[in-house]
């Protein structure tokens, strides 16, 4: 039997955690999110318009050689709990362009066909981007619910009331992603993006000379992941020891001899105590702020401009005592256009696992 905390060599699996298995459901859904970092499958139960996680498997994505072994390890498990609970449909979201139902995810170096997979497993597989996941899974979600929502105040402590039904997402993790969601004639439509890979836009002198020194290191203007993201974050602890000249004693002498993947992390723990760290976490979400502008000025998402991925879920009291990251969310040369932003909804998405219930969305939406 799988349990949690088992590791299967070859498979990178890491968690196996039943969450609800005591309710029967019309309709069971294998959903998948394929980051950079995690690979996590759920089981999703559906009843009309509800959708609930009833098992989640965690594997670590750099650990992964293909990936059928990894639907295959998970219908065991569902078999052994109960085989009323095998999924009709499937759908996985991955960090990545989509082309003809296959993925090739960013920061991985292997793929996903899904045409592939439903030949194997014997019901449909689809692969979509996993913005479009995040965008599905906002209609399913209670905007009064505070344990998945926090909502943003403007500059003047307003929060404004959504209006219509035009929603964006960035969310910034292992890397940056954008989203789209509509509803045109009755019918939500997320769209693909790798908007996250757009040069990045310095907006002030610190993130000019910021820019430069990332800048350096490539031939072609720097995109705006390496800056929101975890990347990102160890480049701007680089930026505050070599430019910035910091001093490197205590905490900041630990993190300076870490790995680079460790950085961030260490970076997050730290900023409670450390005033350098803090003023790291305030110069990344100043730039997040920057770019959640003008993804909004892109879709004016008067429904909702939502704030997803890891570093902003850990810190959202960062975002939310302080108002530096809507000081520049809302800063633009045009008042009119000021206006605009003030009026623009800004939610932190707090649950970290919605993409699976927008895969579970998109598998069923596939169907219908």
């Amino acid at each position: 039997m799988l349990v949690a905390g088992t590791i299967q060599q070859g498979l990178g699996l890491m968690e196996v955690k039943w969450i609800d298995a005591g309710k029967s459901w019309d309709d069971y859904i294998l959903s998948g999110d394929i980051g950079g970092t995690n690979t996590n499958i759920a089981l999703v139960g559906r009843t009309g318009r509800t959708y609930r996680i009833i098992l989640k498997i965690r594997f670590e994505s750099t650990q992964i050689v293909e990936f059928a072994p990894i639907i295959r390890t998970t219908l065991d498990v569902i078999k052994e709990k109960n085989t009323a609970f095998l999924p009709s449909k499937c759908c996985l979201c991955a960090a990545g362009p989509i082309r003809e139902n296959r993925s090739s995810p960013t920061n991985l170096i292997w793929h996903i066909d899904g045409n592939a997979l439903a030949r194997e497993f014997s019901f449909p597989v689809i692969v979509i981007n996993d913005f479009q996941a995040i965008c599905l899974a906002l209609p399913l979600l209670d905007t009064d619910d505070r344990t998945v929502l926090l909502p943003v105040p403007h500059t003047d402590g307003l929060t404004p009331a959504p209006t219509g039904e035009t929603k964006a997402v960035a969310g910034a993790g292992t890397g940056l992603g954008v989203g789209l969601l509509t509803k045109p004639e009755g019918k939500y439509i997320s769209l693909p993006s790798e908007g996250g890979h757009t040069d990045f836009a310095p907006f002030d002198e610190e993130t000019e000379e910021l820019c430069k020194y990332v800048a350096r290191r490539y031939d072609a203007p720097p995109g705006a992941e390496l800056f929101l993201s975890g990347r990102g974050m160890t480049e701007i602890f680089k930026f505050y020891r070599d430019r910035k000249k910091i001093k490197l004693d205590g905490v900041l002498e630990t993190i300076s001899g870490a790995k680079e993947e460790d950085i961030p992390p260490l970076i997050s723990r730290y900023a409670g105590e450390s005033i350098e760290c803090r003023n790291m976490m305030k110069l990344f979400f100043r730039i997040f702020g920057n770019f959640a502008s003008r993804v909004s000025l892109f879709f004016l998402p008067h429904a909702g401009m939502f704030l997803a991925g890891g570093i902003i879920i850990r810190h959202a009291n960062l975002v939310l005592e302080d108002d530096t990251f809507m000081q520049v969310y809302e800063n633009n040369y045009n008042g009119k256009i000021r206006e605009v932003l003030k009026h623009i909804p800004v939610y932190i998405l707090k649950d970290y696992s919605i993409s699976l219930l927008g895969a579970a969305h998109a598998a069923v939406s596939h169907a219908t």
